[in-house]
């Protein structure tokens, strides 16, 4: 009974204001301290501004599930983490710590709350699910491969620090696809999604104007935003334009549209003036062809309207040419001449490991056991390439459960597309699009920081959500009939 009462307080409007107010003057508080200890400049008020900008809204809206979801969405964006039992042993591009980002301490919460909810609150007095069928059965099996390769890893504890990832990634999914489950919550979502976005590449033009500065020591004039390096953030904003562009086809009003379209020109402008990042170039031109030509299929873009989008087009290509060719001409220092003897090493570690692989997170540690005589000299570091890299190590059956996975949720994406959803099906499109350009971006990048797989995952978990309610539709429409 006790226990009852306490869920039901957890749960009130009373309690979800004292929260917030204690979070508020937490927040307001500390940051007014260390801004005042440590002296200001642009990027801390930038970020102190956001803050209260993110308080503000949570006191407008009260809801605690709301509120943390904020920071579930958002910090994808932001990728703000403390990394735990930090080690110098992975000697760069390795996950060289347990990750304790704002989205595992608000998934922490969220799942406390939906345990409380569905053991106290609910009449069925159980901590429920809906089963998500094969994606769950590749997701857990996916898992349980990375944990097989702990059988033969060099470095336990680094290893661990990336399952730690995949972990909360996976638990990031199940959520979304449980709780996602109204139009407006699916809606709510998007729109922290592109609010990220907006922060994102404000940011990145800020530094392109050299008004805010950032943690990237290249030569060169690419801007990282807050992802830590150009590459990073080209895979990131990959990501969030393709769900961007087919917000155009939503049944939304001009007024809306005409913002999209505003922002759309800003983030592909930060994409490929900012990054420079050719591999997210690449990716997300094959992208965007891919959700134009499916959008013309399903009629939701008519002739008319592809013209137009043409001769928009051509307009505002002399803003990109320079950039671009510049890019892909200039000398990189041997960088994308060493992915192919980085691909080369890590197929040595396949053929050397094919079960098990070398171990989650430590082919920058055992790469010396495996690099020829006539690589000596090459730019040696971990393999720039995302499928190689699951496959050398995670081994065969790691390599087949995560394409399996990525099988499932493509075939899967694209059958919510065909059946023609006038909200659903569009965003579907969008998603869809969005793991094309990361597939593809695997191809010549690393792929093991956080947020771009956080990405991948939320994607998978808003797919399921959506299939749901699509179902839920058509059964309603049955009914009515």
């Amino acid at each position: 009974m006790l226990l009852r009462k306490v869920s039901h307080f957890l749960y009130s409007r009373k309690f979800g204001e004292r929260v917030i107010a204690l979070l508020v003057g937490l927040i307001l508080g500390i940051s007014l301290i260390l801004l005042a200890l440590r002296g200001f400049n642009f990027r801390e008020v930038l970020f102190f501004v956001a803050a209260i900008f993110v308080v503000l809204t949570a006191i407008v809206m009260w809801d605690l599930k709301r509120f943390l979801l904020i920071f579930v969405v958002i910090d994808i964006s932001l990728n703000i983490d403390v990394l735990v039992g930090k080690t110098t042993i992975g000697r760069g591009s390795t996950i060289d710590g347990f990750s304790i980002s704002l989205i595992v301490l608000a998934l922490v919460v969220l799942y406390g709350l939906w345990f409380l909810e569905g053991t106290f609150l609910s009449k069925e007095k159980s901590f429920s699910f809906r089963s998500r069928g094969p994606i769950e059965v590749m997701s857990v099996f996916f898992l349980f491969t990375t944990l097989f390769s702990l059988l033969h890893t060099t470095d336990l504890i680094l290893s661990l620090y990336m399952i730690w990832i995949y972990l909360f990634c996976f638990l990031l999914y199940f959520y979304i696809s449980h709780h996602a489950n109204t139009p407006y919550l699916l809606e709510y979502i998007l729109l922290l999604l592109l609010g990220g976005l907006l922060f994102q590449v404000l940011v990145m033009e800020l530094q392109m104007m050299d008004l805010i500065g950032h943690s990237y020591t290249g030569t060169d004039r690419r801007v990282p935003g807050t992802l830590g390096h150009p590459n990073l953030a080209g895979g990131y904003l990959i990501q969030a334009i393709s769900i961007l562009y087919v917000c155009l086809y939503l049944k939304i009003d001009r007024y809306k549209k005409l913002m999209i379209v505003i922002l759309l020109f800003i983030s592909v402008h930060s994409l490929i003036v900012g990054t420079q990042s050719r591999g997210s170039i690449i990716a997300f031109f094959i992208s965007f062809v891919v959700m134009t030509i499916l959008a013309f299929w399903k009629h939701w873009l008519t002739l008319r309207s592809l013209v137009g989008g043409l001769i928009v087009l051509l307009l505002i290509i002399p803003f990109f040419v320079e950039p671009i060719v510049t890019r892909f001409t200039e000398d990189d220092q041997g960088a994308a001449d060493a992915r192919g003897p980085l691909n080369e090493i890590a197929w040595s570690m396949v053929e050397q490991n094919p079960i098990t692989g070398v171990g989650v997170n430590n082919f920058k540690l055992v790469i010396d056991n495996f690099i020829e005589p006539e690589q000596f000299g090459k730019y040696i570091n971990t393999v720039h390439n995302g499928w190689m890299l699951i496959w050398s190590e995670t081994g065969t059956l790691g390599f087949l459960a995560y394409c399996g996975l990525m099988c499932v949720f493509v075939l899967r994406t694209f059958n919510l597309i065909r059946r023609g959803h006038p909200r659903y099906s569009v965003i579907a499109l969008g998603v869809l699009g969005s793991t094309v350009a990361i597939m593809i971006y695997m191809l010549v990048e690393i792929f093991i920081r956080r947020h771009l797989i956080s990405f991948v995952w939320l994607n998978i978990g808003l797919v399921e959500a959506m299939i749901y309610l699509e179902r839920q539709d058509r059964n309603h429409l049955s009914n009515k009939l």
